[in-house]
């Protein structure tokens, strides 16, 4: 999310622009008039009422309008009080410290935990409910494929770490293919199952390798180079359970848009949106847990984000991720 600083001065009053999706997030906190235009010369101003002014702003939205403007006063408070609420809550870790990330218990607990993370994001309480009905969607798939469930299940049970990181990827695809305007719950699914199946050839000692060397083929031993390759074709094999779409996420998954991924080290040109999506959630919760749910890091990240993903194809959830940090 970028807050545009340039104001417009209509009739006298000086006006700040704020993006429909910032406005949407955020809506509880608007207790000021707004204004709308579709020319910025032509201004109307709707008065505030608390009953309506969701419904307003996701009417003006869909009339393809981007930005509300506010006056001055209002947006310097209301961009205070978004970043008091982040500073107290974002990546606090408060959130996480009672659930040991190595001893998850059950699914429910994982899931618990990672809602009362991701909740610290700003994020509407639907869109991780949507994020939660489709993850545990996707563990239903993966029950009606007994080869690659006890796979998983094997996974899961010594790998926990590994386990959570698939979650939290899966959490992580949907909001981002939610933030896009050619999302479909087809999609969703897809994204889901895939982010569950990356890694489950791998054992945890070559999931703790492939984590050091996250985002880089150096020093990775051959078993983990090729792995994305092999879990693709061992789903091939059961193509009625995981379509092209699927297995086109799990051997692209660490591919990177400048071509420093592995194993083929093909570049963004080569890579299409939903593996693009599928990267950048699982490099952007990476970095989350890399940096420990600190949220005075969130300029580190951003400039890891910006320097990684800038590329066609990944640009779009580039954007969503920054505004989740912003």
């Amino acid at each position: 999310m970028e807050i545009k600083k340039e104001s417009i001065t209509f009739e006298g009053v000086e006006l700040f622009p704020l993006p429909m999706r910032t406005a949407l997030r955020y809506f509880q906190l608007i207790d000021f008039n707004i204004y709308l235009t579709s020319d910025e010369k032509k201004f109307f101003k709707i008065r505030h009422d608390v009953k309506i002014i969701q419904e307003v702003i996701e009417k003006y939205r869909d009339k393809g309008i981007k930005e509300i403007y506010v006056e001055e006063p209002d947006y310097m408070n209301f961009l205070a009080k978004i970043r008091q609420g982040l500073a107290q809550k974002l990546f606090d870790p408060s959130t996480i410290e009672d659930s040991d990330n190595k001893a998850v218990a059950t699914l429910n607990e994982a899931y618990l935990m990672l809602k009362n993370a991701l909740s610290n994001f700003g994020l509407t309480q639907g869109t991780l409910e949507l994020a939660e009905e489709i993850n545990k969607a996707s563990m239903q798939t993966l029950k009606l494929c007994p080869n690659i469930f006890m796979l998983y299940k094997r996974y899961k049970n010594e790998c926990q770490e590994g386990f959570l990181d698939g979650l939290l990827t899966g959490f992580m695809t949907t909001i981002l293919v939610e933030g896009v305007s050619w999302r479909t719950k087809p999609i969703v699914e897809k994204l889901s199952l895939a982010s569950l199946l990356l890694d489950l050839n791998l054992s945890k000692k070559e999931y703790t390798e492939m984590k050091a060397a996250m985002g880089q083929e150096v020093g990775l031993s051959e078993k983990v180079r090729v792995h994305p390759i092999e879990m693709s074709k061992l789903l091939s094999k059961f193509k009625d359970s995981f379509p092209k779409e699927v297995l086109d996420c799990v051997e692209f998954h660490h591919e990177m848009p400048d071509g420093s991924g592995y194993p083929k080290a093909v570049d963004y040109q080569r890579i299409s949106k939903l593996p693009a999506c599928l990267i950048c959630a699982q490099y952007f919760s990476f970095l989350i847990r890399k940096n420990e749910f600190d949220f005075q890091k969130k300029d580190i990240i951003i400039e890891e984000l910006n320097s990684k993903f800038n590329y066609p194809n990944f640009s779009e959830f580039l954007e969503i991720m920054i505004d989740i940090l912003t």
